[in-house]
């Protein structure tokens, strides 16, 4: 089914973004050049001139709030102008450059120095960051997962989503006390709540992680704490080797946690898996007896 799409994208490429010449080259379409200019129009429509003699600290000191509703009204148009782009069925997903080549392109966005920024120099750089951006909400990029690649981290765009991010931009809200983010502690307690009911616990608690392999090892930390709570005072020599069974299949992060807590990638210990990937209870069984035999601590 896989190869399937695949013929059904590149013969799409070949017919609407490419043309055979004569001598059997590939070459851009009449089409696609077509398009492509247009799109490019439509990025160019944006005017900052005069935006040029601002800076942050005049918004600061701006007390009608003209300039900053300037400011970030024009940043408004340039990201919708973007996610227009990317529902664009003809614009690319990535405007690819070598590492060197996107370097010299963008020198003057990658330039770190004391002297301030105009609003317009901002606006002008969040411009060229996003031209050279992958666009993920694509289509054709998604198509990608179904190939059998990376996308299981990227899943595109929600406009909610987004909205959600820029509203808790703007509070910039730390969550370490209910003092501090009353609402935002209401939040997380409702939605802890919720995904502790999707495991059937109905009283708990939880904390959030900002991926998978951070929540393995948080969770790796928990167990450890729980079996040998004294390590957190004497440290793991007063137990000598901890070990760790795992399935042979089990993420990367298993092993890399085992190396950040100090157990060691060597008292990681894997079990074969059954065809539908359940660890064998047999040969668990059997891994364990002889760790327990040669002093090592589960």
């Amino acid at each position: 089914m896989a190869s399937d799409l695949w013929e059904k994208v590149k013969k799409r490429f070949r017919n609407t973004v490419m043309e055979n010449t004569e001598t059997g080259n590939l070459v851009q379409s009449k089409e696609s050049r077509e398009r492509i200019n247009r799109s490019k129009s439509f990025e160019q429509n944006i005017d900052w001139t005069d935006l040029e003699k601002y800076f942050t600290k005049d918004i600061e000191a701006d007390k009608t709030g003209e300039l900053r509703n300037r400011f970030l009204n024009e940043l408004v148009r340039l990201l919708d102008n973007y996610l227009q782009l990317e529902h664009k069925r003809t614009s690319k997903v990535l405007d690819f450059h070598h590492p060197h080549q996107l370097k010299e392109i963008m020198e003057h966005c990658l330039i770190i120095d004391k002297d301030p920024k105009s609003l317009e120099e901002v606006l002008s750089d969040c411009k060229e960051t996003l031209k050279y951006c992958v666009k993920t909400g694509k289509l054709s990029f998604l198509l990608v997962d179904i190939l059998g690649f990376l996308t299981s981290c990227l899943l595109g765009l929600d406009i909610v989503g987004i909205a959600g991010d820029m509203l808790t931009s703007v509070a910039d809200t730390n969550m370490f006390t209910y003092e501090v983010a009353p609402v935002f502690t209401l939040i997380e307690d409702t939605v802890l709540t919720k995904m502790l009911g999707y495991i059937g616990w109905y009283d708990g608690e939880g904390m959030f992680a900002p991926g998978g392999a951070i929540s393995n090892l948080y969770g790796m930390l928990t167990a450890r704490h729980k079996r040998f709570p004294s390590v957190k005072y004497t440290g793991m020599s007063s137990k000598g080797d901890i070990v760790i069974f795992t399935s042979e299949q089990s993420h990367f992060s298993i092993n890399k946690a085992a190396m950040l807590l100090g157990i060691g990638q060597d008292n990681v210990i894997a079990v074969d898996c059954e065809s539908n990937g359940k660890m064998k209870a047999d040969i668990l069984r059997t891994k364990i007896k002889h760790s327990i035999a040669t002093n090592r601590f589960l």
